[in-house]
């Protein structure tokens, strides 16, 4: 079969690349964290739909931001450049492949008509062991397997180098896979996970990050009563558990269960710092805007025998309790 081959450069050019913190798009649950050069999670086909098992669903790398930002000097890059990158920080895992389903494998006609990785850079993270390669996918909607030395995962990265182009333009894939052997190592994904958008911090594009809920399959998903776009979210380590909020209100919720833990309200205040101290507790800075930081009224949420908010004295270390910026420890 004849393939229409592009080769390109990084379509992101305003996101800031990061292999391991600092991300542009990125979805997270318990184990992982999975980022994009997408600035934006598109409404139909987000990132989460690589790892919900199923073919009928995929990924598709969303362009309409750049498009949005710059309508003259627009030129989309066929998804030359994009990568997907994908950090472990949960108990190990030793993998000896990864398996992939190239393209929108839906059907036979979707398939041809969005564009399929014809080349694929391969980049897996140990130990002291790195592997790298690129290698060639064949035309097929079947899953492909790509084998590499066994490693104990810290992180893979798959960068796309050229693409077969379909009628559509649109990059996409439809399932990816964790190998031992011939085993799919399960991805352990909740029923809910958390979706970020950059698009205003690391892609210029104003009014970010936004954080959303989205179940496998890429359904917006709300917990409660918590809404299903916000402004921030801290999730204990090994927990399920987040807390979230949205102008002046903090919810706690579980992610595997979706449930609403907690709710409280502080009115027309801001939440303009927090943090997880330990399982237990957190702390909270609120104000009436985000310039007000030093008349900040500062709160303990305690969550043991029972849930509880009481002020409190400002903290004397505020930057070893609390970030001072969400990104640097969103998901932690």
């Amino acid at each position: 079969m004849r393939h229409i081959i592009v080769t390109g450069v990084l379509l992101c050019v305003l996101c800031t690349y990061a292999w391991a913190d600092g991300f542009s798009t990125a979805i997270k649950w318990q184990g992982w964290t999975v980022e994009t050069t997408e600035c934006q999670h598109g409404e139909k086909y987000p990132l989460v739909n690589m790892f919900d098992g199923t073919p009928e669903t995929a990924w598709v790398f969303n362009q309409k931001l750049f498009a949005d930002m710059d309508e003259e000097n627009f030129k989309y890059k066929h998804g030359e450049g994009e990568y997907v990158n994908l950090q472990h920080t949960g108990d190990p895992i030793s993998i000896t492949g990864i398996s992939l389903i190239n393209g929108y494998a839906k059907s036979e006609q979707i398939y041809q008509r969005n564009n399929r990785i014809y080349k694929l850079k391969v980049t897996v993270r140990s130990d002291g062991k790195d592997w790298e390669k690129t290698v060639d996918l064949i035309e097929s909607r079947s899953a492909q397997k790509i084998s590499f030395p066994r490693v104990v995962v810290k992180s893979i990265r798959l960068e796309v180098v050229q693409v077969a182009l379909g009628n559509d333009d649109d990059l996409c894939i439809s399932e990816l896979s964790l190998l031992d052997g011939e085993y799919k190592i399960p991805w352990g994904i909740a029923s809910t996970v958390i979706a970020n958008d950059s698009s205003g911090g690391e892609c210029g594009c104003g009014g970010g990050p936004y954080y959303s809920f989205l179940t496998p399959g890429g359904n917006k998903a709300t917990i409660g009563s918590a809404p299903s776009l916000f402004e921030g979210i801290a999730v204990l380590p090994d927990s399920q558990d987040a807390l979230i909020w949205n102008k002046g209100t903090v919810y706690l919720c579980n992610l595997l269960t979706q449930r609403e833990l907690y709710t409280h309200d502080f009115g027309k205040m801001q939440i303009i710092r927090w943090g997880w101290i330990d399982t237990q507790t957190a702390y909270i800075g609120v104000a009436s805007s985000q310039n007000e930081y030093k008349n900040a009224t500062w709160y303990k949420f305690s969550r043991k025998d029972g849930f509880s908010m009481k002020k409190m004295d400002a903290p004397k270390d505020t930057q070893k309790y609390l970030n001072e910026e969400m990104g640097p420890n969103y998901g932690a």
